[in-house]
């Protein structure tokens, strides 16, 4: 579950600058001052909260990386479009066991991720591919 619970931020009004904030926020670092403004104001950021700012990470990250869909079904996770040189994929692959790449389709898929576990680990993931793409000068993650 992702969302700003009533016991954190009791009035209604408070709770959706929130949501605007955190929707607004256009870099890491934006999300990271929602983040400590949120602390400041309300107390420890608990789990829901966390989690809703770990999507908008998600988003930041696939917007950066030219991924379209992330699409969540049957205990899998499925990202597209997204276009790794090869060896990117091995080296991406041994470090993930439970990611499948589809080249061919531009797309990749993760299977067998516990869903309370997804988020951290497509966080992980995608900072692993910008780190992988940004130390190539030949490699597109857009589709063509």
């Amino acid at each position: 579950d992702a969302y700003l619970p009533e016991s954190y931020i009791a009035e209604e009004n408070l709770r959706v600058e929130a949501y605007k904030k955190i929707i607004l926020a256009r870099s890491p670092e934006g999300l990271d001052e929602v983040a400590l403004e949120l602390a400041d104001r309300f107390g420890p950021v608990p789990e829901p909260v966390d989690a809703l700012l770990g999507i908008a990470r998600l988003r930041l990250l696939a917007k950066v990386l030219g991924i379209k869909e992330v699409r969540q079904q049957y205990g899998k996770v499925r990202v597209s479009p997204i276009r790794v040189p090869k060896h990117q994929e091995v080296v991406l692959s041994m470090s993930y066991k439970n990611l499948l790449f589809k080249p061919e389709r531009e797309y990749f898929q993760v299977v067998k991720v516990e869903a309370s576990n997804i988020i951290p680990f497509m966080l992980s993931l995608f900072n692993d591919i910008m780190s992988a793409l940004s130390s190539r000068d030949d490699v597109s993650t857009k589709a063509r």
